[in-house]
């Protein structure tokens, strides 16, 4: 994965890019790898002949509602409360926030996961170690991705906080994420290829 997918990291942040999946309006990229996943999952699982029936069926439970309820079954089977697929501020949310910005104008040529992720984990969206805290109100929404073009000033990305420390332990990684181009620039495709 050479930058994120989807917009989201972060508990709540993900969970809401999550719920948006299964109600038809999650980000283009993270829907055609949830879906493709599903594909392979139903034809290994003999539910579905081929890709292009396994990709109706997906796409028959996503529209009707179906896929939504079986989440909410899934939450309330582990004690969760299922109105936060219709009520997102059920679910914890960090204090502040501060916008990541573009020092000039260009294209994205570099939106690095691996940054974002290691600011994710500074922020305390993530553990370095099995004993380390989870903040599951805090996260990071990208803005910008490979081949976007912005101008100075513009947003790359948001972050959610709660504590003054957990900002500037996750700037100087994140603020490396990106590299700007003054020529345009083409994203590589979400899917290289397959091993079977």
């Amino acid at each position: 994965m050479d930058q994120p997918l989807g917009t989201e990291v972060g508990n709540a942040n993900e969970m809401i890019e999550s719920i948006a999946i299964l109600k038809g309006d999650g980000p283009e990229d993270t829907t055609e790898l949830t879906l493709r996943l599903g594909e392979e999952m139903l034809i290994l699982g003999g539910v579905a002949v081929d890709r292009d029936d396994a990709r109706s069926q997906l796409d028959s439970v996503v529209a009707s509602g179906a896929a939504l309820d079986v989440f909410a079954r899934v939450i309330e089977a582990q004690g969760g409360d299922p109105r936060v697929l219709d009520d997102q501020s059920l679910l914890p949310s960090a204090d502040h926030l501060f916008t990541v910005v573009a020092e000039r104008s260009g294209f994205v040529e570099r939106c690095d996961a691996l940054s974002v992720g290691r600011s994710a984990v500074r922020l305390g969206a993530g553990r370095q170690a099995k004993e380390d805290d989870v903040d599951p109100a805090v996260g990071i929404t990208v803005l910008a991705k490979v081949g976007d073009e912005v101008a100075a000033g513009d947003a790359l990305a948001t972050v959610s906080y709660n504590t003054d420390d957990q900002l500037t332990a996750c700037l100087p990684v994140l603020e490396t994420a990106w590299i700007l181009s003054d020529e345009p620039q083409t994203p590589l495709p979400l899917i290289l290829g397959e091993v079977r």
